[in-house]
């Protein structure tokens, strides 16, 4: 839904207008069929990859070029006290790899995330990449809030372990896209970024 406001860092769906939005320019996976007879035998499956992130996700969320990776986007799924699913929106800005098979986030306090993450201690991330969807199980461990002055208030931090990784690829389509947005204020927001990225690499020598 191009223009549809979202909040700022954690994007949630249920989250507050923002002064400065972002405009979201993809709301669901885009998908390219490829030409041929789609018999029983080529559907595709979720496959289990193992707890390691394969490469192309591991730069994804090193913390690296973040300007380079502004419209990526991620989607952090919990469930709250109620059994409610419940899906954010999470930049690059706000997750970063710190090992094959362990991330770090910073999340606001009050976004409905964080208590179900602090509570359950579970989530799945999905991201589309390269063709392909990735659904990451993660196992979750709160720890001492992250102080970044340029968000003026402290983040929930959350050290993630990797518990398994689903690739999700069929032969006869290609994923060319998930959800994507778009800065209205890229220089200042990738700022902010990068300082959240700094807190949470400097969060495990703490």
């Amino acid at each position: 839904m191009p223009g549809h406001v979202v909040d700022e860092i954690a994007f949630e769906v249920d989250g507050p207008a923002i002064p400065q939005p972002l405009a979201v320019v993809g709301s669901c996976a885009h998908v390219r069929l490829a030409d041929g007879i789609r018999g029983p035998h080529s559907r595709g499956m979720s496959r289990s990859i193992g707890p390691n992130l394969p490469k192309a996700l591991r730069q994804l969320l090193d913390g690296d070029d973040l300007a380079g990776k502004e419209g990526s986007t991620l989607l952090l799924l919990t469930v709250t006290e109620e059994g409610w699913p419940h899906v954010a929106m999470l930049s690059v800005g706000e997750l970063l790899a710190v090992a094959s098979d362990r991330l770090r986030a910073a999340l606001w306090p009050a976004n409905t995330a964080t208590p179900n993450l602090t509570s359950t201690r579970q989530a799945t991330i999905a991201v589309v990449h390269e063709g392909a969807a990735y659904y990451l199980r993660c196992r979750a461990r709160r720890g001492a809030d992250l102080h970044v002055p340029s968000d003026g208030a402290g983040l929930a931090f959350f050290e993630l372990e990797l518990d398994d990784i689903l690739e999700d690829v069929v032969p006869y389509a290609e994923l060319t896209s998930g959800i994507s947005f778009r800065l209205s204020d890229a220089s200042e927001r990738i700022a902010r970024w990068d300082e959240r990225i700094a807190a949470l690499r400097a969060a495990g020598s703490s």
